[in-house]
């Protein structure tokens, strides 16, 4: 589950159901491969398609050669001293030289290769019509049957298959057991030394009942295996045996789209690029390991219930190895493992994800072991006393705490006294998969993994504190709070948080909050910050806290909302760009001497964005290098108060309302400042030159109640502009602003709201928790400025805190 692919599941790559187009002959070039030819067509001046660019046997060759046809393209011929015997119903009779070749066409029928013997086909089929038996036994050591193209073992009737002692089967293509519906195909390899190779696929009950036995060191090689292809189809394997073995460089998979068994046991192994049991939807897959020195071996990938139903038993002493492991993906599956027994054990190189969309459960008993290197896992879906290692990281629905330096992993519990050891070396750490969880780092430690993640799955809570000086979390690629659950971070008393991204709220239904506090504890960003992806998130940076970022976003895609609050003298955010409402809506605050520093600023990028940013108090500031772009497309509000200054550094980098539809505005009030780079303090004109955009700066008029622009205003009484020649703006003009701001505005966001009563409760208005201060915000309540500040209805939170305003203003008049 890396970063790039976090929870949202990519499609798997799969074979396609349906039978392979089988190549036209002619004179041994098939246009699949070269097989050998008849000593009378090689005196033949016939052109091989694959050098000469030609259509293989053009009309006038065909007539030519048609009457060598039957000696060109399958011959029957036995070599040494062996016998080939055909018995009943095979058509054609030897020497074969047609096509097709029928071991019981219509009725009963068989052949038998032993001796050394070696027998060439195109395509073969024992079993062909439905009322037909087909019996083949290749045996003894140098015995071969070769096909070009491919073996159907029951085409729609009964076939089998035998080899043994040494004996060799090849199709060039694929070969079936059960091709078509009703029919029963069964092949056996038994023995040392015998073998059959099948070039592409075998199919294990294609449309029909396949089995398949290898034993007593039998081999069977394939690209990809599958048991219970097609819907309908039923499959068994069985591989019994020390050396026996089915190995596969691609696909095998028990339950593809049908219902498919496979059993290892007694030391035979079975070997694959994938492992899927229950691939499709409707599928169901069984497999079962049994007995010391049995394995599976997957070199990639294993899924037990993809988007089926599959199950897994691993017992008494059987081995399973895989690169990443996935229980139960995608939402209609249902998988289920059982690691049970000393010695079983499921070695796992990376992910581990029990239940990831779907439904799933992982028993680990009795002495059997789990190793992963991440675990993501509900603690509900964790079952037995046996032992998890998780080597890299884990994703639970547990408390991990890491409070101990250089102590190694840390341990909790799962199942009926199983033990769970998770270590923090890479990978990916987290909590709250799919319940509750909580992750602690503390007192020094230095966590070092991959990504951290925070409320995995929708209805998940999953919290983190990293706290302490020393204490750092140390991610290579990026931290989700909030994925599709709910997720908190706190990073405090000191302590670092490093990544690449940092993105609170994720997918729709993500919610992420982190809280910066305190001297030294900050969290860096080497690539974005993204508070409001395409879910809900709050960031704030308080008491000193530092946050530190390339490029960052508030509220980037439709319907996603971001905050971002940065308070109190030393908090600061430096970033090399600051797009506050990309496509969502965003709202950035700076009070309380709280600074911002950017390359660039934007508010409201595009046209479906409100979005807005105040900086308010003494000390606070915006500063930005290269440009502010107020409303570029959308609506887009800079309020500045209560003496928050916002400075530009290239005075034409300031711009307002980019696409001029009067929909963004400056609001200014209490002594808040506009610096922009340029020596413009002649004139308001001049300075308003300095814009590009529009000229839509406000003032708050108090004897109309309502805003107007600063073109109306009155120099000295409303505002001041001066050039600064030295000190921390030499080269700016700064706009100050005197007139006051709307009333019962306490926090200096130019609209009367909620959160002013708020501020009202906590002292924070200009006289105290006076009644006048609360009665000004009441007649206020309610009242927004012109222009698309904020929503024109108060949320139903913000109605009861008017009604409890309502309330202490009766209890705070005087009796009579």
């Amino acid at each position: 589950m890396s970063w790039h692919s976090i929870a949202a599941g990519s499609a798997r790559p799969g074979p396609r159901p349906g039978k392979h187009k089988k190549p036209t002959p002619c004179c041994g070039y098939t246009g699949m491969m070269r097989k050998p030819i008849h000593p009378i067509c090689r005196q033949l001046p016939i052109a091989d398609p694959s050098t000469s660019g030609r259509k293989p046997c053009s009309r006038p060759a065909a007539v030519v050669l048609i009457g060598v046809f039957l000696a060109c393209v399958v011959v029957a011929t036995p070599k040494g001293r062996g016998a080939t015997v055909v018995t009943g119903d095979v058509t054609p009779a030897l020497p074969w030289g047609v096509p097709e070749v029928h071991i019981g066409d219509v009725a009963r029928g068989t052949l038998s290769i032993d001796g050394g013997d070696v027998v060439h086909a195109l395509d073969a089929y024992a079993g062909y019509a439905a009322s037909a038996t087909g019996d083949v036994t290749v045996s003894g050591a140098g015995s071969q049957w070769l096909m070009d193209d491919s073996l159907y073992v029951g085409n729609l009737g009964n076939g089998r298959l035998r080899v043994d002692s040494g004996g060799y089967v090849y199709d060039k293509l694929d070969g079936y057991l059960g091709a078509e519906a009703g029919s029963i195909g069964e092949a056996t390899i038994t023995g040392e030394g015998s073998l059959w190779t099948n070039g592409n696929s075998l199919y294990v009950g294609h449309e029909g009942q396949g089995i398949l036995n290898i034993e007593a060191g039998g081999l069977v090689e394939s690209e990809n295996g599958y048991v219970g292809f097609l819907p309908g189809s039923f499959g068994q394997a069985r591989i019994i045996g020390d050396d026996s073995e089915w190995a596969s460089d691609g696909d095998i998979a028990a339950g593809l789209e049908g219902a498919g068994t496979l059993t290892v046991l007694d030391g035979a192994r079975l070997s694959s690029r994938t492992g899927s049991i229950g691939d499709r939807p409707g599928a169901s897959g069984e497999v079962r390991l049994s007995g010391p020195g049995t394995r599976w071996d997957n070199s990639f990938s294993l899924n037990v219930g993809f988007q089926g139903s599959g199950s897994l038993r691993v017992e008494s002493g059987a081995q399973l190895t895989s690169s990443k492991g996935v229980i139960g993906e995608r939402a209609t599956s249902n998988g289920v493992v059982s690691i049970v027994g000393d010695g079983s054990t499921w070695d796992n190189v990376f992910d581990l994800v029990v239940g990831e969309l779907g439904r799933g459960a992982l028993t680990v008993a009795d002495g059997g072991r789990v190793s992963t290197g991440t675990l993501y896992a509900s603690s509900a879906d964790l079952d037995g006393n046996g032992l998890i290692v998780a080597n890299r990281g884990a994703v639970l629905d547990a408390d991990l705490r890491f409070e101990t330096p250089h102590s190694g992993p840390t341990v909790t519990s799962f199942g009926d006294g199983g033990v769970l050891s998770v270590n923090i070396d890479g990978g990916s750490l987290g909590a709250g998969y799919k319940g509750r969880g909580s992750l602690v780092i503390s007192n020094g430690v230095e966590a070092a993994t991959d990504q951290g993640m925070l409320g995995q799955h929708v209805g998940s809570r999953g919290s983190a504190l990293v706290s302490g000086a020393g204490t750092t979390w140390a991610n290579a690629y990026g931290v989700a709070v909030g994925v599709r659950g709910s997720g908190l971070m706190r990073i405090d008393s000191g302590a670092a948080v490093s990544s690449q991204d940092g993105i609170l709220g994720f997918w729709e239904t993500g919610r992420g909050a982190a809280t910066i506090s305190g001297p030294g504890s900050g969290w860096t960003a080497s690539l974005q910050m993204v508070i409001g992806l395409r879910g809900n998130g709050e960031l704030r940076v308080e008491a000193g806290g530092q946050l530190i970022s390339d490029g960052a976003s508030i509220g980037r895609y439709l319907d996603a909302t971001g905050k971002v609050t940065v308070t109190g003298v030393d908090s600061a955010w430096t970033s090399r760009s600051v797009s506050v409402g990309s496509h969502g809506r965003g709202a950035l605050r700076v009070d309380a001497g709280g600074q911002v520093t950017c390359g660039w600023g934007a508010i409201a990028r595009f046209e479906d964005s409100a979005s807005s940013v105040t900086v308010t108090g003494a000390a606070s500031r915006w500063f930005a290098q290269s440009s502010i772009q107020v409303g570029i497309s959308g609506q887009g509000n800079l309020n500045i108060t209560h003496n928050g200054l916002v400075a530009v550094a290239v005075g034409s980098g300031f711009w307002i309302d980019g696409d001029a539809d009067s929909d963004s505005f400056v609001n200014m009030a209490s002594g808040g400042m506009l610096a922009l780079g340029g020596d413009a303090d002649g004139s308001l004109a001049e300075f308003l030159d300095l814009i590009t955009g529009t000229d839509a700066i406000r003032y708050w008029k108090s004897d109309v109640a309502d805003w107007g622009l600063i073109a109306d205003a009155t120099v000295g009484t409303d505002y001041a502009l001066e050039y600064h020649a030295s000190g921390e703006l030499a080269g700016y003009t700064v706009l100050t602003v005197f007139a006051l701001g709307p009333p019962g505005d306490f926090n200096g966001d130019v609209v009367a709201d909620g959160a002013d009563f708020l501020a009202w409760q906590r002292g924070d208005s200009p006289a105290p928790l006076s009644a006048h201060d609360l009665q000004e915000w009441a007649n206020s309540y309610g009242s927004f400025p012109s222009g698309p500040i904020a929503a024109a209805t108060p949320e139903p939170g913000a109605l009861c805190l008017a009604l409890v305003a309502a309330a202490v203003l009766a209890l705070r008049m005087p009796r009579r």
